[in-house]
């Protein structure tokens, strides 16, 4: 009895565990940063697949607000943990591609690692050419209110 209430006391946490940039997958800094934000975003409860939650790529602001995401909310909710990070905006890319006939939207960072909320693994760009993938830039407006973007020097390679 008192083991299944200590589990139970267990079971949620409010936030989730934060461990150490260097206990992540990857042979780079920047690798291990990619794929810590990867996971820890992904962790985020998704939409159903019938119904896209967000109609466009969402602000910080509407990020907050929202409760489940789609792959346009994983991708901005990435962008701005990276950015946050100190990696420049202007080395992330939005990538959309068709997967199973239906649209679906990637971030790319340094045109190589792909951040996919299908996947919890980093990803290289080369896996998805078969999918066609059109790389666009973040939308200025979108990053232009994020707080690590003031004073920001040289961002981690």
């Amino acid at each position: 009895m008192a083991c299944a209430a200590l589990l139970a006391g267990c079971a949620a946490f409010d936030q989730p565990a934060s461990f150490p940039v260097e206990r992540y997958a990857g042979g780079t800094l920047l690798e291990r940063v990619l794929s810590r934000v990867n996971l820890e975003a992904n962790r985020a409860p998704a939409c159903a697949l019938i119904s896209p939650c967000q109609a466009s790529l969402p602000s910080r602001e509407e990020l907050a607000r929202t409760h489940f995401l789609d792959c346009k909310g994983y991708a901005m909710a990435k962008a701005y943990a990276l950015e946050d990070a100190g990696i420049d905006a202007s080395r992330m890319r939005i990538a959309e591609l068709d997967v199973m006939g239906r649209p679906h939207v990637v971030l790319v960072v340094d045109e190589r690692y792909v951040l996919d909320n299908f996947d919890d693994n980093v990803r290289r760009l080369a896996d998805y050419r078969r999918f066609e993938p059109v790389l666009a830039a973040l939308p200025a407006v979108l990053m232009a209110g994020s707080p690590a973007s003031a004073g920001r020097t040289a961002p981690p390679r």
